[in-house]
């Protein structure tokens, strides 16, 4: 195996684990907080899509396209997600919406229901060729949809960031910690 990929699997063996730490530490917290629930939602799912980062370095090439559908699968969940920790980490009364988040699950099951459909009609992924693979019309879509979300839910954060950050310190170790992962996937999809 190439050094990178095995730095690429170590990394994400120490971000399980991490991830799973803070999941069991997130489990015996008070639940009735709702920014810790949707805190642990939203760390099982990047956990999720941690270890099936992690799968698609090391399956075997038969294997691959199943692997790769499970992890777009947590994909199309990821930002819809992120966008609902963000709300409930800044307070946003969007958090009341029964309709805001009621889009935000319908968009997300269109997505799910689009990329399972996708042997039929071939618009989100046109091939599975292994390790590289074509995107299509519903992929761009999916991605400017999930970009739009997300930009709009770190706007929010941010400026509870800043408006915060004198009392809770801390709040900008949150706001870099949750930027990186969509920094690294930006990188990726990119490369």
């Amino acid at each position: 195996m190439e050094a990178n990929v095995v730095i690429f699997i170590v990394m994400s063996l120490v971000a399980c684990i991490s991830l799973a730490y803070l999941l069991l530490l997130l489990w015996s917290a008070d639940t009735r907080d709702k920014r810790l629930r949707s805190f642990f939602r939203l760390c099982s799912v990047v956990l999720v899509w941690t270890f099936l980062n992690l799968l698609t370095v090391v399956v075997k090439p038969e294997h691959y396209e199943f692997v790769y559908k499970l992890k777009i699968i947590v994909v199309c969940i990821l930002p819809y997600l992120t966008c609902w920790f963000f709300l409930n980490l800044a307070k946003s009364r969007l958090t009341n919406s029964k309709l805001f988040l009621g889009l935000l699950i319908a968009i997300s099951a269109l997505d799910i229901l689009a990329m399972l459909t996708n042997p039929w009609h071939e618009l989100y992924f046109t091939n599975y060729a292994y390790p590289n693979f074509s995107h299509g019309l519903l992929f761009f879509v999916h991605l400017g949809f999930a970009t739009t979300i997300i930009v709009l839910a770190y706007i929010i954060v941010l400026r509870h960031v800043i408006g915060n950050f004198r009392h809770r310190p801390m709040m900008i170790l949150a706001g870099v910690c949750a930027i990186l992962p969509y920094f690294l996937n930006i990188i990726f999809l990119f490369r």
